[in-house]
């Protein structure tokens, strides 16, 4: 069996309020389709980290972003994929400009407290733990 290997990144977007950005992804999502999570995605080859964060996070959401600080990094197994992914905790000033991509119905923003409290994925509240 051949195994592909992926690295991603993934991003918690905090505004001046301590709310969190959680997202609603589209049907047209390729992983958990109509469900909620934080704005990730795979990076190129050779691009940095940071690059890729910065890149995808205007593209998901035309927010600009000040990187805090790494907030998880983990590794997943599934199916014939091994994906590994660094998590950062990110800063945003402009709260009111969020444009989502097709990959987004809609958005919510939550405190942590609100993230752990509610019926939210346990992948997605596993990364609120870990802030």
């Amino acid at each position: 069996m051949t195994q592909s290997f992926a690295v991603a990144v993934k991003w918690i977007i905090r505004n001046p309020e301590n709310q969190y950005l959680v997202l609603f992804k589209s049907n047209e999502d390729d992983v958990n389709p109509n469900d909620f999570d934080i704005p990730w995605w795979r990076i190129n080859r050779w691009e940095k980290l940071e690059d890729a964060l910065h890149r995808e996070i205007k593209e998901e959401t035309w927010l600009e972003i000040k990187i805090e600080k790494i907030s998880n990094s983990r590794w997943l197994i599934k199916w014939d994929m091994h994906l590994t992914w660094t998590t950062f905790l990110t800063y945003c000033k402009n709260r009111n400009n969020i444009t989502l991509s097709h990959e987004h119905n809609w958005f919510r923003r939550k405190t942590k407290n609100e993230i752990l409290d509610w019926d939210f994925p346990s992948r997605l509240k596993d990364e609120f733990t870990k802030i």
